[in-house]
């Protein structure tokens, strides 16, 4: 950038020199785009007739001040009471950002779990990784395909190729963003095992990526779906006339509570006869 006379005519007083006590502003604006770079150099000089009389240079520096993301998780989770691997139970997380500055490079970890952090792939509870939808704040809700998915045992009764876990990859979530993933799972209805246990983890990085966080946490805890109807239990395998059995099911699992007590639920007990004689339920 250079100035000459048809500058100088336009300031002070009006003639073709940039005469002491004139002067021409100039006004720079910077947009910070990276992290990087951050620094400028400047240089200033006059003269005439092709010669530089004097130099000065400077410089200057962006400062960054120090917008740090705090990333919060709210989960929502529930079992149904109808355990049939086509009755979906619906989940969800719901991640903000509540502090000050973005959060880059999201990793959202979706897992069956028996601890937080460690996969644990044999519930007999799948993810149907059909249904995982995204919505951020209040904005439509919108199907997504996760950018990677983990396989669960294959037990018969989830069909073919079951997913016990998926990640999801958010680029940024600006500071008080919020963003929802919710997905629904499918339980067996077996003898003994355990449904529906899954956490969350998710990593993150601060706008200029030189800190990185996690933060983890259950979504359902795993062992309030225990299911344990262990053989029957009697007393006697035979009956006659005037005899009588003591007769219990087993399900006294300490966190047990696949026995709801509302909505038409009940449990049908049937007997019958082995080789003439009446057997035991």
């Amino acid at each position: 950038m250079s100035f000459d006379a048809t500058d100088f005519k336009k300031t002070g007083n009006g003639d073709s020199y940039f005469d002491q006590g004139e002067k021409i502003t100039i006004v720079e604006v910077d947009s910070v785009i990276s992290c990087t770079g951050l620094g400028n150099s400047y240089g200033l000089g006059w003269g005439c007739n092709g010669n530089t009389c004097q130099k000065f240079s400077t410089t200057s520096n962006v400062v960054l001040s120090a917008k740090l993301p705090n990333i919060v998780v709210t989960e929502s989770d529930m079992q149904s009471d109808c355990y049939t691997p086509s009755t979906a139970s619906a989940q969800s997380v719901t991640i903000t950002n509540s502090g000050s500055g973005p959060a880059k490079n999201l990793w959202v970890d979706i897992m069956e779990a028996a601890g937080v952090g460690s996969y644990y792939p044999y519930f007999y509870t799948r993810i149907d990784v059909s249904s995982i939808t995204i919505q951020y704040g209040s904005g439509a809700t919108k199907s997504i395909t996760p950018d990677s998915t983990f396989a669960n045992y294959a037990y018969s009764c989830l069909g073919s190729n079951p997913k016990g876990r998926f990640k999801i990859f958010i680029p940024v979530l600006s500071a008080g963003a919020n963003v929802t993933i919710s997905f629904n799972m499918y339980s067996c209805c077996v003898d003994q095992g355990y449904l529906n246990g899954w956490a969350y983890g998710v990593s993150y990085s601060d706008q200029c990526g030189n800190n990185s966080y996690n933060t983890a946490g259950y979504g359902h805890y795993y062992w309030l779906n225990y299911q344990f109807f262990g053989v029957p239990v009697a007393n006697t395998t035979d009956l006659i006339v005037g005899d009588t059995v003591d007769f219990y099911l087993q399900n006294n699992y300490q966190y047990n509570n696949l026995l709801p007590g509302t909505g038409g639920h009940y449990l049908q007990y049937q007997c019958g006869e082995s080789g003439g004689k009446f057997r035991a339920c």
